[in-house]
């Protein structure tokens, strides 16, 4: 809905009340009906979720209330606070979730598993006129310092040639050396290193490398033209 207008700023405070509650609603023991009548609170019918990192999406409030029980058996032990909240223009807004907990399955492959494990969801929301959820595309924020999070670079580095074949993995890469330090940036590129042709040939690890060559200085970048010499293009 184009620019909102009056009838946004009617259900602005609502909408914003709704979904906090959602994410508080996270922090409690999985319940097949209490999930559902959140959703039915808080959600339109046809509500659709996505989290770039996981490669899950779901459409509706029962796939929704499925995908939130596999959440919640794989990390049990999650923990969500709310730490803002962007209402913008048309319906939408951003929120900035801070999580913490334990995931027993890699569902979210840059971190380990059995370890516990914190970060930041940032959720791009769009609403209905009654300021219930319509949509909720999610995905990890960097914005804080990559220096900050050395488990994070740390699996990264190690795992950067199976996660660029993935599509999550590949957007979390691309994230990653946008925001990282040079020296970051160029651990990262070099783990390609033996391996160009085969990532540029990938439909997700050609991103990455189009990043690397983007964001790094030429030099740290040289060896994947050394790696393609003598090849067609």
């Amino acid at each position: 809905i184009a620019g909102g207008g009056p009838e946004w700023e009617a259900v602005k405070a609502a909408a914003e009340d709704r979904f906090v509650l959602m994410i508080e609603f996270a922090n409690h023991p999985f319940s097949p009906e209490a999930t559902l009548h959140m959703l039915e609170e808080g959600t339109t019918s046809d509500y659709h979720y996505s989290w770039q990192e996981c490669d899950r999406e779901s459409h509706g409030r029962q796939p929704a209330a499925d995908l939130h029980r596999e959440f919640k058996q794989i990390a049990p032990d999650v923990r969500c606070r709310m730490q803002r909240i962007v209402m913008e223009e048309g319906f939408k807004a951003r929120a900035y979730i801070a999580f913490e907990g334990t995931q027993s399955q890699q569902m979210l492959p840059i971190f380990p598993v059995n370890t516990k494990i914190r970060g930041v969801i940032c959720s791009e929301l769009e609403f209905d006129v009654e300021g219930r959820v319509r949509t909720e595309s999610a995905h990890l924020s960097f914005e804080a310092p990559l220096e900050a999070h050395q488990v994070v670079i740390s699996y990264l580095a190690k795992s950067a040639q199976q996660l660029a074949l993935r599509e999550g993995g590949c957007r979390i890469l691309q994230r990653a050396i946008e925001v990282a330090g040079q020296e970051e940036r160029a651990t990262l590129a070099h783990r390609f290193r033996g391996d160009v042709w085969q990532a540029a040939a990938s439909p997700q690890a050609n991103f990455v490398l189009q990043k690397c060559v983007v964001n790094l200085p030429p030099r740290e970048v040289l060896f994947m033209a050394e790696e393609f010499k003598g090849r067609a293009v």
